[in-house]
């Protein structure tokens, strides 16, 4: 992993760079580091409300209405409002406000630390409401490092993780955002709330190491070949991690599984076992009975990505991700596992916890607590990388 020590710029294919300088350990001089990071956020579109009639809409203190065309204000206002908004007669309505020959609004709070509420459910930044053939579509525009720390609060509202483990997790899943953003296909919005688990401030948790890490590593993110890259993380890797490619089975370019140290030493340590009826396999997966299962392993680590079920007659495919959710987090921990199928019941025994993606959290804490700084952690996960400070996201042309 390489790092940047001197202000550069990297031209890249489908964007400018932007590389400004960074200690060679986050673990220090973080008053230095704040100072650098600049007042410019990264905004990341998540859609949060899809096919509905209407909401009722609450901004608290003044507000703008923008026409999102022309970037001009249509309504200012210095007071709250509340009010139902719907669509009437094919046009847009907010209490007794029309934009009659608009099919998109963007309603911002004047004060940047104000909240918009959707149906009482509390969001920060701005809200873009579309008429999308007579539905409504609400779209909340915030800054990628409050959504950060919404998501890891949410994640992780009671570790106890040392700091570096945490600034090395913000860093890994602000990457993985900042790539969401640049190679998102969808014209109104990068990501849905619910795949990504966003749900709102009212959801949201506090964890103050969570929030002092996000700060301390503000716009900071890895770069594979100058371009971020999806990427997870896995509570404990059980001693081998698997590309993102790999598991997600979503064609990407970035870093590969490695080897583990840590996390292998104690694989034995973290065994789990979980006994599933053919009955319950059966039930969920509409098979009349549960004649065989395969697994589908990725190469260099055997994680499994996917499983095959069959009656005999019907076969039906499923990922992984599909699988645990079926049954439950809290019974199948991890893809790292083998089965035996039985007369009345299968057994999967496995290790670790997790989708053996990315960072392993057992294994950078290990590290961190022996004084490991926060770029060495990352480099043993994400190798022929390198750290940089994006706080700027130009459109690739």
């Amino acid at each position: 992993m390489r790092i940047f020590f001197n202000l550069a710029i990297a031209s890249l294919t489908l964007f400018p760079l932007f590389a400004t300088e960074i200690s060679p350990s986050l673990d220090q001089n973080y008053k230095a580091l704040e100072e650098i990071a600049r007042k410019e956020e990264v905004e990341i579109k998540i859609l949060i409300v899809d096919h509905k009639e209407g909401a009722l809409i609450d901004v608290q203190g003044g507000f703008v209405i923008l026409n999102p065309e022309t970037n001009k204000p249509i309504i200012t206002s210095s007071k709250s409002k509340r009010n139902f908004l719907q669509i009437s007669e094919a046009t847009i309505k907010w209490g007794s406000d029309g934009f009659p020959g608009l099919t998109h609004i963007r309603i911002v709070p004047k004060n940047k630390n104000g909240a918009i509420l959707i149906d009482g459910i509390q969001y920060k930044g701005s809200l873009d409401v579309y008429n999308m053939s007579g539905h409504l579509q609400f779209v909340n525009c915030l800054d990628v490092e409050h959504l950060l720390t919404c998501l890891l609060s949410n994640h992780f509202p009671a570790t106890t993780y040392h700091r570096t483990t945490y600034e090395a997790l913000a860093i890994t899943v602000r990457t993985h955002l900042y790539h969401t953003i640049l190679k998102a296909t969808n014209p109104f919005f990068h990501a849905k709330g619910d795949d990504i688990g966003y749900f709102g401030l009212g959801a949201a948790r506090i964890n103050p190491s969570v929030d002092k890490a996000v700060l301390h590593t503000k716009h900071l993110i890895l770069v594979y070949k100058d371009f971020p890259f999806p990427t997870a993380w896995t509570e404990n890797s059980a001693g081998k991690t698997a590309s993102y490619e790999e598991i997600f089975r979503k064609k990407s370019d970035g870093p590969g599984g490695v080897c583990v140290t840590y996390a292998q030493k104690e694989r034995e340590k973290h065994s789990w076992k979980c006994i599933l009826t053919k009955r319950e396999i059966a039930k969920a997966y509409n098979l009349s009975y549960l004649k065989s299962v395969e697994l589908f392993q990725e190469s260099s680590a055997k994680k499994i990505y996917a499983l095959r079920l069959s009656d005999g007659e019907q076969v039906v495919d499923t990922t992984f991700f599909t699988f645990q959710r079926t049954f439950g987090k809290n019974r199948i921990l991890s893809n790292d596992f083998t089965i035996h199928v039985g007369q009345d019941a299968i057994t999967l025994q496995g290790y670790g916890q997790g989708p053996g993606v990315g960072i392993c959290l057992f294994s950078a804490d290990a590290m961190a607590r022996i004084g490991s700084a926060t770029h060495h952690i990352l480099s043993e996960f994400f190798p022929a990388t390198h750290l940089v400070k994006l706080d700027v996201l130009p459109v690739a042309e």
